[in-house]
């Protein structure tokens, strides 16, 4: 990440804590009083402070929390990694991100993919399903926003990209569910998680990778000798 965008990051982290710390970096705590106002009086009778200034305090907390997830979910270069990795493998493929925009920013950068999220009529979600789906067409990716996270199942996926990592386990799983599996008898498909090195989202994926000896951990330059091994690239 560059010099500029880290700071950018930082900035936000700092005043993401600032605000958890009022809470003693609990979450469950913190949540509570955003939304119980049993949970607010108990804290305030705790602390000394007043119910209101708890309640203006969660809400800061939320916010910073939102801004700091925001900041990395919608992070531009993911999309050209992404459409990097999909033009390599030449398999067809499902992207995951966190929000409508960056499916649709997706789908723009690259010929032959469709979106599916929540904000697209139930037709044109059906419509993009079935081009996706059939075997004569040229679509070749999906790009979804949480929209396939459950209850949906798509055939012969080889190839997914998570663009947008969090820390809910059940996401996770669901979508390795639609790629991890066996495509035939002698091959399984990939699964490319992309996150920004030094922030949450390294966090969350430390906490949560099994080291079963299936996951490789690549930088950006070699993940780029990964996709093409024969040209030299160099770090940036």
């Amino acid at each position: 990440m560059p010099k500029y965008e880290a700071s950018v990051y930082k900035r936000y982290s700092r005043r993401f804590h600032a605000q958890f710390s009022k809470f003693g970096h609990d979450l469950k705590l913190a949540m509570s009083c955003l939304t119980s106002e049993e949970a607010r009086d108990a804290y305030a009778e705790k602390t000394g402070w007043s119910s209101y200034d708890i309640r203006n305090a969660a809400i800061a907390f939320r916010r910073q929390m939102g801004l700091r997830k925001e900041f990395v979910w919608t992070y531009p270069h993911k999309l050209y990694l992404t459409k990097a990795i999909i033009e390599a493998k030449q398999e067809p493929a499902i992207t995951f991100w966190q929000t409508t925009d960056m499916a649709d920013a997706m789908s723009e950068l690259m010929t032959h993919s469709v979106s599916y999220h929540s904000k697209i009529k139930a037709k044109d979600k059906k419509s993009a399903i079935n081009r996706f789906n059939h075997w004569n067409s040229k679509v070749r990716c999906i790009n979804t926003a949480n929209a396939l996270d459950e209850g949906f199942d798509i055939p012969n996926i080889k190839l997914g990209v998570e663009g947008a990592y969090t820390s809910t386990d059940r996401q996770y799983i669901q979508r390795l569910g639609r790629c991890l599996r066996r495509t035939s008898e002698d091959a399984l498909a990939e699964f490319y998680v992309l996150y920004i090195k030094g922030t949450q989202e390294e966090k969350w994926l430390s906490e949560r990778i099994t080291n079963n000896g299936r996951e490789i951990w690549m930088n950006e330059n070699e993940l780029m000798h990964h996709l093409h091994p024969k040209v030299n690239f160099k770090q940036k």
